[in-house]
C-alpha cells in the first residue's frame, strides 16, 4: 500500500473507532474543560509538566497520567483500551508511592483520611488503628488491580536504563520490522562480519488499542552516564528527552511524560514580573530548570502555579482568600496540535493528591457554590 493509502486506511479506522465510542485517546476523567483543549492521553505524544518546588507537579502528573486512565478503564469495562504505566519514581521510593496510593484510595472509597506516616505508624503521634487496617485488607483486590496496570520503578535513574526498560516492554508487546540498507549500485551494505546492514522500519503492536505510558518524575534527579559521554544533569535530560523519549514516541508509539521543575529563581517571593499588575512570575517554558530545550521536544507542556504561596488575594477572577492553598492554576504552555496559552482553575487537596476543575471565574453562581463546598470540605 502507498503512503496515502495507509493514511486513508488510518483515518477510516479512527472514524470507526469514534463511532464505536473509542475516541482514539484516553480522555482525562473529570477534566471536561481541559479535554476541550487537550483531548486526553494520545499515543505517540510527549507531555511535559512543570512547576516550582512544592506546588504539586508530581501529584498532578499522577492525577492526569495515572489515576485518570485507570478511572477511565474502570468506568468503561467494555472499552477495548488497555494500558501499562511505567512510572520511574526518582523522587520517592516505591514504598512511599504505594503509601500515597493507599491513602488516596481510603479517602475516595471510605472517606477516611490517613497520612503516609500514619499508615506506617511512624512517629509517636502517628499510628494506624485496626479499623483502618481492616479497610486496607478489604481494598486488596482494588489495589492489586491498580498495581497490575502501574509498575513503579525506583531503581533505574539513568537515561539509557530507562530507555532499555521501556523498549524491552514495548517489544514484548509487539514486533519490530527491519529493512536492508543498500549501496548506490543496488547491492546490500554489509557490516564487519559480512551480514546485511539493517535499519528500523516500523513497530507493530500486538494490540492496537494498548497504550504504554512512560512517566519520569522528575528530570533533575536523573543520573549522568560518564561512560556514555553524559557527564552532567543537563546532558542526562537532553539524552532522555531529545534521544530516548523521541525514539519511544516516534518509533514505538509510546505516550511519554516528563516532570520538570522550574528554575529555582521563580520560587522567590521578590521575583516579580515588571508589569503594571506586579504579578509573580508564573511557570513558563523559558524558566524550565536545568535544561530548557525539552520544550522543543514535547507536544504538550503544562504549568502548575499556586498564587497563595506568594500572598496573592485574587488571581484570574478567583478569590484566593477563600481558596488559599486549595487553588492551583493550570496553564497550557504549549499545544502543538491545539490552542496554547490557556489557564484553568483547579481545586487541590494536598493530603490526598486529588485535583478537580473549578467552574470558570465568570460562572458566578457555580463558583460561589464551589467556595462553600470547599470551605466545608465537601467539594
Amino acid at each position: 500500500m502507498s503512503l496515502i493509502d495507509n493514511y486513508i486506511k488510518d483515518i477510516k479506522q479512527n472514524r470507526k473507532n469514534w463511532l464505536n465510542g473509542y475516541y482514539n485517546c484516553i480522555p482525562f476523567i473529570g477534566m471536561d474543560r481541559l479535554t476541550s483543549y487537550v483531548p486526553g492521553l494520545e499515543k505517540s505524544t510527549y507531555y511535559l509538566v512543570t512547576a516550582s518546588t512544592g506546588i504539586g507537579k508530581s501529584k498532578f502528573s499522577r492525577c492526569l497520567f495515572v489515576h485518570s486512565p485507570y478511572e477511565y478503564k474502570r468506568l468503561n469495562l467494555s472499552s477495548p483500551i488497555k494500558f501499562k504505566i511505567l512510572f520511574f519514581s526518582l523522587e520517592e521510593s516505591k514504598q512511599s508511592f504505594i503509601n500515597g496510593e493507599v491513602s488516596r484510595h481510603l479517602f475516595l472509597k471510605y472517606g477516611v483520611r490517613v497520612s503516609k506516616r500514619e499508615l506506617m505508624s511512624i512517629g509517636k503521634p502517628n499510628t494506624i488503628d485496626q479499623k483502618t487496617i481492616d479497610l486496607v485488607e478489604k481494598s486488596k483486590e482494588d489495589l492489586a488491580g491498580f498495581f497490575d496496570c502501574v509498575e513503579v520503578i525506583d531503581d533505574i535513574r539513568n537515561p539509557y536504563g530507562i530507555y532499555k526498560k521501556c523498549k524491552d516492554h514495548l517489544e514484548s508487546r509487539g514486533k519490530v520490522t527491519y529493512k536492508k540498507l543498500f549501496k548506490s549500485d543496488g547491492t546490500p551494505k554489509k557490516d564487519e562480519e559480512g551480514n546485511d546492514k539493517m535499519y528500523f522500519d516500523k513497530y507493530i503492536p500486538d494490540n492496537p488499542y494498548e497504550y504504554t505510558i512512560i512517566i519520569v518524575d522528575h528530570a533533575a534527579l536523573l543520573t549522568p552516564e560518564p561512560t556514555r559521554g553524559i557527564r552532567t544533569i543537563k546532558d542526562a535530560i537532553s539524552d532522555l528527552s531529545s534521544r530516548r523519549f523521541l525514539e519511544l514516541r516516534d518509533r514505538y508509539q509510546a505516550t511519554v511524560v516528563l516532570v520538570q521543575q522550574q528554575n529555582a529563581a521563580t520560587d522567590k517571593k521578590n521575583d516579580f514580573i515588571k508589569d503594571q499588575n506586579k504579578q509573580l512570575k508564573e511557570p513558563s517554558l523559558a524558566n524550565l530548570g536545568e535544561h530548557k530545550l525539552t520544550q522543543q521536544d514535547c507536544n504538550v507542556a503544562m504549568g502548575l502555579y499556586s498564587p497563595s504561596r506568594f500572598e496573592n488575594t485574587a488571581y484570574r477572577g478567583y478569590d484566593i482568600q477563600k481558596l488559599q492553598e486549595k487553588f492551583r492554576s493550570l496553564s497550557i504552555l504549549k499545544n502543538r496540535d491545539g490552542v496554547p496559552e490557556i489557564a484553568l482553575g483547579l481545586y487541590f487537596d494536598g493530603a490526598t493528591g486529588i485535583f478537580k476543575e473549578l467552574p470558570h471565574h465568570e460562572q458566578y453562581d457555580e463558583l460561589a457554590h464551589a467556595y462553600k463546598l470547599i470551605q466545608n470540605n465537601k467539594f
